[in-house]
């Protein structure tokens, strides 16, 4: 958003262009990860968004798009990352995001010196945001982090909605917390007319607190637990939402299952490739081998319907359908991805680097969670 306002910000130059580039039949190059997902038959963060927008809605803007761009419409949805405040580091993660990263890399010595902007701070900013949720005409107001349920900002904001009713209601979080200043945030998410949780799981157990470094994996799956058995509301989808990178991509199966015992609805995988030493890229051809044919077996095999049942997932049940297209277009995506990444030769010596020295601070251990891959990129024949 730079300097300016929200307002400033929805028909500044930058926005103008692309609604004129679109327009106009083009791709613009601010929108070029998309498109580089799609060519190689990844599914794209666009693709994953747009579903979940009506279709009226989409044609309500386009009638109100003047020629040189201006979107004459008002503010109907805000994204807001009100700061980086986080309790958590984690490994694929940056200051940006994560205040722990932000400590950690000043303390050390590391080359960070540049605060990330708390935007609720800003003179005005607070007043706007509020003004515009309370625009009669609005109507989704989405959270991301750091981490929305440990930030103040958020619940100042929630604090200042006159009718929550009309809202939906969408956060990213790691849910780890599910309380502030002694208020169950749960309790007051069910004054919104719609509720959509996405929960990071980035891997099974073991993997899922390695790569979520700090975190209190008894207190996160007692609250997943807490979510599934206290909070089967019609107006809440829930989901899980996993990140691959070196560090869960060979246990692909294992993460799933693991995201649905908590009745959770899959999100389609995101791909990381920021920061690039820790993107599927580096694999040599016979990893990735061994990985797609583990994977394909799996979802050869795996009957979704029967581990709903077995398990007695209400949630899933009700979303069954969704749930297994995105696990199908998920796998679909990670084999996709292994087949055309091109490989990056250059990184391996920096992942090394940059794992043993969290595995010293969080007293982990790479080769007990993935033996393998230290394996395969030590040995790596990608001369073959």
């Amino acid at each position: 958003m730079g300097d300016e306002g929200f307002r400033e910000t929805w028909n500044n130059k930058k926005m103008k262009d692309i609604r004129k580039s679109f327009m106009e039949g083009k791709n613009p190059a601010s929108c070029q990860d998309c498109w580089q997902d799609e060519e190689l038959g990844v599914v794209s963060f666009r693709q994953k968004i747009m579903p979940l927008i009506d279709e009226s809605y989409c044609d309500f803007l386009k009638k109100n798009v003047s020629s040189d761009g201006t979107q004459v419409s008002p503010i109907t949805y805000l994204e807001l990352k009100l700061s980086n405040i986080c309790n958590l580091m984690c490994r694929m993660c940056s200051p940006e995001s994560s205040s722990k990263w932000e400590s950690y890399l000043n303390k050390n010595s590391h080359q960070f010196s540049k605060s990330p902007k708390n935007i609720f701070e800003a003179d005005g900013v607070k007043k706007e945001i509020i003004d515009i949720i309370n625009n009669p005409v609005f109507e989704t107001i989405c959270f991301v982090g750091g981490e929305p349920f440990l930030d103040k900002n958020h619940f100042e904001i929630m604090e200042s909605i006159n009718d929550p009713a009309r809202l939906s209601y969408i956060a990213n979080t790691n849910f780890t917390n599910i309380f502030f200043q002694g208020k169950n945030i749960l309790e007051l998410l069910k004054s919104f007319k719609e509720v959509r949780l996405i929960i990071s799981i980035d891997g099974d157990r073991l993997r899922h607190e390695y790569v979520r470094c700090g975190i209190n994996l008894d207190l996160f799956e007692k609250n997943l637990l807490l979510l599934k058995e206290n909070y089967q509301i019609s107006k809440w989808k829930v989901y899980s939402s996993a990140a691959i990178s070196l560090y869960n991509v060979y246990y692909i199966p294992e993460l799933i299952e693991y995201s649905l015992k908590f009745d959770l609805i899959p999100n389609i995988f995101t791909f990381i490739s920021s920061p690039e030493h820790q993107s599927i890229s580096l694999l040599p051809y016979h990893a990735r081998e061994k990985i797609r044919e583990g994977v394909s077996r799996w979802i050869a095999n795996f009957d979704l319907l029967r581990f709903v049942k077995m398990n007695n997932l209400n949630r899933l049940a009700k979303n069954f359908d969704e749930a297994q297209d995105n696990i199908n277009k998920s796998v679909s995506s990670l084999l996709n991805a292994l087949n055309t990444l091109p490989m990056n030769c250059d990184q391996n010596e920096f992942f090394f680097a940059e794992t043993k020295e969290l595995d010293v601070v969080y007293k982990q251990n790479l080769s007990a969670v993935n033996a393998s891959l230290e394996e395969d990129l030590k040995n790596d024949q990608r001369q073959f």
